[in-house]
Formats: C-alpha cells, sequence, structure tokens
C-alpha cells in the first residue's frame, strides 16, 4: 500500500497515520500508539533537555551562606569585573556557584540508579577547584566524601569555619568527610585517595574575578600561563576518575584579543589525556541586571551572554 505523505498539521498526521493499514497483517497502529501517546515527563519524570535554567534551592539557603564572611574576603584582596577594569569593594557579591545547578548534576550523574535514593555511601569527589563552601557542604548533605582544592589562605580558613559551624545542622552528615587542601589544584598533591568517583568543579574563568593570594593563581596568569597550568589538571586527573569529570566553564572576553574560549580549550585537555566528551549542558544564568550590561555590550559590539557550558566528560574505554 502506497501513501503520500503531505506536509500538513502534525495531529491530523498522527490520526492518518494511526489508520494506516499494516499488509503484513501487524497491529502496527498499536505500537504507533505506544510510542506516542504517553506524556514524556509523566513517563520518565522530567522532561529530556540540554539547556536548564535551575532555579537556588531554598532548602540550601542558609545552609551554605556565607555572607557574613564575604567582608573578610574583600580585604584580602578579591577583585571584580565592572566596566572597563576591576575594582575593589566591599559591596561587590562574589560568583556563588547555583544549589540548582549542582542538585542537578549531582542526580542526573551520579545517581543513575534512583534506587540508591540520593545516597553517595562514601564515594570520594574531587574538586580542583573548591572556592567557597557550596559544593563541600551540598555533597556532605548527599553523604559523599569530598576533597578540594583552593590556592586562597583565607578562603580554605572560612570553609573550614563554616563547615564546622554545620556541623550541628539538620541537612549536615557527620559520618561523611571533608578535607580541604590550601594548595593548588592544577598539581593535586597530598591527595587521600587513589580513586575517586567523580570530579565536579568550577575553574576560575581567568580574568573575570581575580583574587590577589596563593602561589599559582589562575586568575592572575597571563593567558600562556594560564593555558599551561590548567591543562597539567587533567593530566594530573589520568587514571584517578572511575566515572564522569564535570567542568562548569564559560568564555571569556579580553578586550581587541576577543574571546578567549575556554569550554573548546577544556575539551582539547581532556581529550589529550584519555578522556571524551559524554555530555554537554547549556546552563542559562539570566542576571537581574542584564539589561544594563546587554545595552552596554551592545554598544561595543558583543552579545552579551548569559550562559555557562557544563562539560562531562568519561574515561575511554580501553
Amino acid at each position: 500500500m502506497e501513501t503520500l505523505i503531505h506536509l500538513y498539521n502534525g495531529k491530523q498526521y498522527i490520526n492518518d497515520l494511526l489508520k494506516l493499514d499494516d499488509p503484513m497483517g501487524n497491529d502496527s497502529s498499536k505500537n504507533i500508539r505506544d510510542k506516542i501517546q504517553y506524556s514524556v515527563k509523566e513517563k520518565y519524570g522530567f522532561i529530556p533537555t540540554s539547556i536548564i535554567r535551575p532555579m537556588k534551592i531554598k532548602e540550601f539557603k542558609e545552609y551554605v551562606d556565607d555572607s557574613k564572611y564575604l567582608d573578610i574576603l574583600h580585604l584580602k584582596g578579591v577583585y571584580k569585573l565592572r566596566g572597563a577594569g576591576f575594582v575593589k569593594k566591599r559591596n561587590i557579591r562574589l560568583s556563588q556557584f547555583n544549589t540548582g545547578l549542582l542538585d542537578f548534576l549531582i542526580k542526573k550523574y551520579l545517581f543513575q540508579n534512583k534506587n540508591d535514593d540520593y545516597d553517595g555511601k562514601g564515594r570520594w569527589i574531587l574538586d580542583p577547584f573548591m572556592g567557597r563552601a557550596t559544593r563541600p557542604l551540598i555533597f556532605n548533605h548527599y553523604k559523599f566524601n569530598y576533597e578540594g582544592y583552593d590556592v586562597s589562605e583565607t578562603i580554605c580558613r572560612i570553609n573550614k569555619k563554616m563547615i564546622s559551624e554545620r556541623e550541628t545542622h539538620p541537612l549536615y552528615n557527620k559520618d561523611y568527610q571533608i578535607a580541604i587542601h590550601n594548595d593548588d589544584g592544577t598539581k593535586l598533591d597530598n591527595l587521600l585517595s587513589q580513586k575517586y568517583d567523580s570530579v565536579i568543579t568550577c575553574p576560575p574563568y581567568w580574568d573575570i574575578e581575580k583574587y590577589h593570594e596563593g602561589d599559582g593563581q589562575l586568575s592572575l596568569m597571563n593567558r600562556d600561563d594560564f593555558k599551561k597550568s590548567y591543562a597539567q589538571t587533567f593530566r594530573n586527573l589520568k587514571g584517578k576518575i572511575e566515572n564522569y569529570v564535570i567542568f562548569v566553564v564559560s568564555e571569556v572576553r579580553k578586550g581587541k584579543d576577543g574571546i578567549f574560549d575556554l569550554p573548546a580549550y577544556t575539551v582539547e585537555c581532556a581529550s589529550d589525556n584519555g578522556f571524551i566528551l559524554w555530555d554537554k549542558v547549556i546552563h542559562e544564568n539570566i542576571s537581574p541586571t542584564l539589561h544594563i550590561l546587554a545595552r552596554r555590550n551592545e554598544g561595543i559590539g558583543f552579545v552579551h551572554k548569559v550562559h555557562e557550558t557544563v562539560l562531562v566528560f568519561k574515561n575511554k574505554e580501553e
């Protein structure tokens, strides 16, 4: 039976398709109905997507709040990009890892078996670029052991104090370890374990925020030195990770030099060291001051970025 399919209303096309007779005597209409007549969300519990805009999770707001420590960071010299240069102000709000994004990544990639009931069972997570205490505390909540690196002595001191203060918090699990190294995450010296389940990290985006403290501070390097040091991270991760290596990165603008494509360079470094690009997620990051930033960037010939790139790597199969 020959059927001429025309371009017309999709719903009508489906209805007509279901009426087709199968010359082989099979109940093809039932097979088609089984494939198309269900809600993806009802069947799987989510809408599959590669572009997400997760909201910060209210349950974690007070748990990861470190606002009372931000003045210490500024006094120690943290600079934020504003307009044509960097400024140092005590009222600058430094970037904090989005708890909704972290929750999504943990549940999506680290709990493939939903029967695990979001219990990390003490698996070790490695974080070469720890930053503030958000990731250590959330991983602890999900019962992972966590090991993080940061070159800033001030950041490490604040995080240790915050974590000690959370030991009586209902979201905190005392039975799981949080290890913090005031050291260079590109070198990964003094690791506590030989193997780690996964890496989830967010490296400095080169020159968007400058942290004026610590040897090996990536944000203070020129581009060539940054690239050499950054690539070293993947060389030192090689052979140590059992499952996923997840980097949250973004492109970086540098005046007349144009864009430094950090996501592409991350893929190159990972590939050179035996990791394959397994997945890619675009994280929309809409700022409340977007209208101001967009107007400024359009005025100098740029399209304003409102996203970060989540790159998910796995080891190449031997």
